[in-house]
């Protein structure tokens, strides 16, 4: 894959053990040029290591997605960053479960992807809550949430 932010490639494995991977780039003066990388996979499963996130209130409207609006920063354990809508792309092996507390003015679900829909009690009302988003070894971050 590629990090476009940081321009910097990355390969994911499938199994642990070493392979060795060709890589074709172009470089800034416009020449093609290849490198052969060995990587070693390792069988430790990734993992939550720290996950932050925005701890002022956010302001999101009805039917976006958190990831989208929370500032939200999961680091692994082995040190690789996750942002914003980057960790939802990569919440399949993440595991970033969310819940919502302390509702008030209408209701809120939230789906795996991290969508974000409520009803308020009154049209046009205004909801809000707290987000805490977990993750499967118990690290956990809260963002107050305001949607209109």
């Amino acid at each position: 894959g590629l990090d476009s932010t940081n321009n910097q490639a990355f390969v994911i494995g499938n199994k642990a053990g070493t392979a060795t991977i060709s890589i074709t780039y172009l470089t800034a003066k416009g020449e093609v040029k290849q490198a052969t990388v060995p990587v070693t996979v390792k069988a430790d499963a990734i993992a939550v290591d720290k996950i932050e996130a925005e701890t002022d209130t956010v302001a999101m409207n009805n039917n976006e997605n958190l990831f989208d609006k929370i500032d939200i920063k999961v680091t692994d354990n082995y040190g690789t960053e996750y942002d914003d809508m980057e960790a939802g792309e990569y919440n399949f092996m993440l595991g970033l479960t969310f819940a919502a507390t302390h509702v008030k003015g209408g209701t809120v679900s939230i789906d795996q992807n991290g969508n974000v829909s409520v009803k308020p009690e009154q049209t046009g009302g205004t909801v809000t809550f707290d987000l805490t988003a977990y993750s499967a070894n118990g690290k956990s971050v809260v963002t107050p949430i305001e949607v209109k």
